[in-house]
């Protein structure tokens, strides 16, 4: 999961400072371009690597290699800095979880941004 708001560059964008929404990033890091909609000053290197700080081809590699197990069919990203705290414990949160309890997955492991 990432709080970078993070999208496939053929997906629809984060938008508004507080858009409640987040988006589904397939695992596969050939799945398609990364781009980061965060409203914030990241600056030009994690922009021309989005691999900085969401690290998916170092996480297939890791499940390739058996360190870790296999990987969610998708991962997480949201915008971080939302100040809409009852919608996100009531809305974004629980929808977030459904879609992790239907890939099985046992670990969510959050790449802060």
């Amino acid at each position: 999961m990432s709080s970078a708001a993070l999208r496939l560059a053929d997906r629809a964008p984060f938008i508004p400072r507080e858009d409640r929404t987040y988006r589904l990033v397939p695992s596969d890091p050939a799945a398609g371009e990364i781009i980061i909609d965060h409203h914030s000053g990241i600056g030009k290197v994690p922009r021309q690597d989005p691999e900085i700080v969401f690290p998916r081809s170092a996480l297939a590699a890791l499940a390739k290699r058996g360190v870790i197990g296999a990987l969610s069919p998708f991962h997480v990203s949201f915008m971080r800095g939302l100040r809409c705290h009852k919608e996100i414990e009531s809305e974004l949160a629980p929808a977030i979880a459904g879609d992790l309890k239907r890939a099985e997955a046992d670990v969510a492991l959050l790449m802060p941004y």
